[in-house]
């Protein structure tokens, strides 16, 4: 009688379990998307209100810039705006610029996210709800880790919207090559390469030749 009654309770833990298991909540699957807190951020936030205070005044106008100009066309279009905006990009909110250095840890690693900071403190001015699909955009072209590194190198890709990173090309990854090698130097020379590149297209649309052979 006694095995009878130990048989009936296991037989009944088990259907007990396994109908626990069959209604238990399904595990998510997307753990990656979940918001993630970078040891580094306190670091991130610092450096960028280093370069963009926060709380600065809104910037004063100047009132020469309109001098002389009408507030509206001869066909009734309004020239000089009603409101015209007194905020800057770089006019976020320490909170943002969290959420905006965490996502970046989350998509590229803290090392990376930080590397960009320091690079290009700006970028967590850039709005990061553009992140993600930009990276997924880049990572199709390229690949994860080559996208990753190319955006390490030149952060200026981060202001980009989805769009415009799904059209991506090879000179795209060529030119963030470009910018970590001048970043040190200044943007100096940084023109002036981009001049240099762009010299064929100038002299096919114009017709003018450049150079010492020409």
């Amino acid at each position: 009688m006694r095995s009878l009654t130990v048989s009936l309770v296991l037989v009944v833990g088990v259907c007990v379990g396994s109908a626990g298991a069959f209604f238990a909540t399904k595990p998510t699957t997307t753990n990656n998307k979940k918001a993630k807190v970078s040891p580094f951020t306190e670091e991130a936030i610092a450096i960028f209100d280093k370069n963009f205070p926060f709380g600065r005044e809104p910037p004063k106008r100047n009132p020469f810039v309109d001098f002389g100009m009408p507030n509206q066309d001869f066909d009734g279009t309004r020239v000089k705006s009603k409101n015209p905006s007194k905020k800057r990009l770089t006019d976020i909110t320490p909170e943002q610029a969290k959420k905006s250095f965490n996502e970046l840890a989350r998509l590229y690693g803290d090392d990376r996210a930080l590397k960009m900071v320091k690079a290009q403190p700006i970028c967590l001015a850039f709005d990061s709800t553009n992140f993600d699909p930009c990276l997924e955009n880049w990572s199709n072209v390229f690949g994860l880790e080559a996208a990753q590194e190319m955006v390490v190198r030149n952060p200026g890709l981060l202001a980009v919207r989805p769009g415009e990173a799904a059209k991506a090309t090879d000179s795209t990854m060529v030119f963030s090559y470009i910018v970590a090698i001048t970043r040190p130097v200044g943007g100096l020379l940084l023109a002036t390469l981009f001049l240099l590149l762009l010299t064929p297209v100038i002299e096919s649309i114009t017709g003018i030749q450049y150079g010492i052979n020409h």
